[in-house]
């Protein structure tokens, strides 16, 4: 896929994108300003408004200031010309002594002078007209010489009018280029430059913290996004500042890392709070990214306040939910209980039983036990955690119970492959429970996810049922897999329980909810798709929520059976899960 950044560079627009939106805008570009027709000068009103605060300014490392400097200011003619009527024949098209790796020069040969010579660039291609002139030996040449600017060189003779035309295919049709004449005028050469990073800044503006990315061209972005890292790579560019690395210690973008790839890429790495959206605007030679924290509507009590250590950054903190055991872990790098002793924790809220501080594996572990089971939510206060307690259902969007099947004494069914025996319980526990993980607790994730059990023990089913009211969920979802004595049936099936007539002040009920998973789970996972059963279930028949369990495949059918062991469909069939979650839950909003 083509960037829109790109295309719209290409054809002389700018480009805004906005994450929280998921919209791009392209627009022309301002004219230049005219001089003032009435001849009345105005205020002097300067340059660019002055940033609230600069947390870094990196500019050209001493290492390119000669190259950037021959790139920026080379003649720009597209045309040479000497008077003579000599017919020049060109004996060969090599690549020549560069000035850098990174500056590519191609040198024209002839045993006559050459005459006049004309370049234009359309689309991707350079083409290099040279008049009076022809190829030695074949009227059509081709050349690959190894170059990162072009990767390919055609050169063919029109005789009508004994010309040559060079066509250069060039990786980036914003590649600039001279053109020059030896001292006996037999070689011409060509010479290509490619973009340069001339500067990135960080800093806070109008209260926004941005990075600015400033190129001796236009740039071409290329932006990824992975959790709270947001990669740019810039390709036929030179990271001219260098390799950089900091920590910022601005509110939303926490570091910024400067590298190059294959010599001529550049990447650009953002660490977030990932608590931010932000906008790009793509100007000319200018890249911007500004960011905004996302808008807070939760309306929660930040009452319980813990100090963060000066040398730790909010990001580096990470929290686990022990909530079978009603309590909330912290985790900080690094030791620091004198800190603790030093500025207690208060724990004057009612709900709050104990606060311990202690240290493991290199990390202050800051274990907050409640009288009850308690949902809970951090935030930055700048310099503090913000922890807020409450109901689970008055702090979190969307509540829902994953239920690995059976556990400890209760295997399900058992098969064995290649000689080794599999059990369902672990089958179920690694998809359900291991795997899912990573998707409901990920920072952006609008999911609340509660397991039934959380290691290898039997739980029984009317406790699972049950757990779904204690934890306010909306959803209950248990995972099997099936067997038969019978080895040819395989693919997914859906089960839930009719006399279970919990429906959601949507309308989503148990039935709706088996016949979206089975209209969407087989095809993102690979299984054959057969249908959803009305069973008689305790852990569907017994819960006060729409229930349904997914039998993913049959451990009885030779090719489930590989399937479901295999660690990438496994992968797979948690993430197909949590994003078929999302699409319920977008279709069928809880209104929290």
């Amino acid at each position: 896929m083509v960037p829109g950044s790109f295309v719209s560079s290409y054809l002389g627009y700018d480009y805004t994108w906005n994450s929280s939106t998921k919209t791009s805008v392209i627009t022309s570009r301002a004219p230049e300003d005219e001089d003032d027709q009435d001849g009345e000068d105005g205020p002097e009103l300067g340059g660019d408004p002055v940033p609230d605060s600069v947390a870094f300014n990196w500019g050209i490392s001493s290492d390119y200031t000669e190259e950037y400097n021959k790139a920026n200011s080379h003649n720009t003619a597209s045309e040479i010309s000497d008077d003579n009527d000599t017919s020049s024949n060109i004996t060969s098209i090599k690549m020549d002594s560069p000035f850098s790796s990174n500056i590519e020069v191609y040198a024209i040969n002839s045993y006559a002078p050459f005459g006049k010579s004309t370049v234009k660039i359309n689309d991707q291609t350079l083409n290099l007209h040279i008049n009076n002139s022809y190829l030695e030996e074949s009227d059509t040449k081709e050349y690959s010489l190894g170059g990162k600017l072009t990767d390919h060189i055609t050169a063919t003779t029109d005789h009508s009018d004994l010309s040559t035309d060079i066509d250069f295919d060039l990786m980036d049709p914003n590649t600039s280029y001279e053109l020059s004449l030896s001292d006996d005028k037999c070689t011409l050469y060509l010479t290509l430059y490619p973009n340069y990073i001339s500067n990135i800044e960080a800093g806070t503006q109008a209260g926004n913290d941005y990075v600015k990315i400033t190129g001796l061209r236009e740039l071409n972005v290329d932006l990824t996004e992975n959790g709270n890292i947001i990669s740019l790579e810039i390709p036929n560019t030179i990271n001219s500042v260098g390799e950089q690395y900091l920590n910022t210690a601005l509110n939303t973008l926490q570091s910024v890392t400067s590298t190059s790839t294959d010599g001529n890429t550049t990447k650009i790495i953002l660490e977030t709070s990932g608590s931010a959206n932000y906008e790009v605007t793509n100007t000319g030679n200018t890249y911007l990214l500004t960011f905004t924290e996302e808008s807070s509507n939760d309306n929660l009590d930040y009452a319980l306040q813990i100090k963060i250590p000066d040398e730790v950054f909010y990001s580096e903190i990470t929290n686990e939910d022990l909530y079978y055991n009603n309590q909330i872990v912290l985790r900080i790098p690094g030791d620091y209980r004198d800190l603790y002793n030093t500025y207690p924790i208060d724990s004057s809220n009612s709900v709050i039983s104990d606060i311990s501080v202690g240290y493991k594996n290199d990390m202050t572990e800051i274990v907050i036990g409640t009288t009850k089971l308690q949902g809970y939510k951090l935030k930055d206060l700048g310099g503090y955690i913000g922890v807020a307690l409450g109901n689970p259902r008055d702090i979190y969007k969307n509540i829902v119970v994953l239920d690995a099947g059976h556990g400890g004494t209760d295997p399900g069914a058992s098969r064995k492959l290649n000689g080794v025996t599999i059990n369902e319980k672990d089958l179920n526990f690694k998809i359900m429970y291991e795997l899912t993980q990573k998707y409901f607790n990920a920072e952006d994730s609008e999911i609340k996810a509660y397991y039934s059990r959380y290691n290898n023990t039997k739980v029984d089913l009317y406790e699972r049922a049950a757990f779904a009211k204690k934890v306010g969920a909306d959803l209950f979802i248990s995972l099997h897999m099936n067997a038969n004595i019978n080895t040819s049936p395989k693919g997914t099936e859906i089960y839930y329980t009719g006399s279970n007539k919990a429906t959601t002040d949507n309308g989503l009920n148990s039935k709706i909810l088996a016949n979206m998973f089975l209209n969407s789970l087989p095809g993102k996972i690979g299984t054959d798709k057969r249908y959803i059963s009305d069973k008689n279930l305790a852990v569907c028949r017994e819960n006060t929520v729409p229930a349904i369990l997914i039998e993913l495949g049959f451990m009885s059918n030779t090719s489930d059976l590989k399937k479901i062991t295999d660690s990438d469909f496994q992968e797979k069939s948690a993430e197909a899960i949590y994003d078929i979650l999302c699409d319920v839950f977008s279709s069928y909003p809880t209104g929290r």
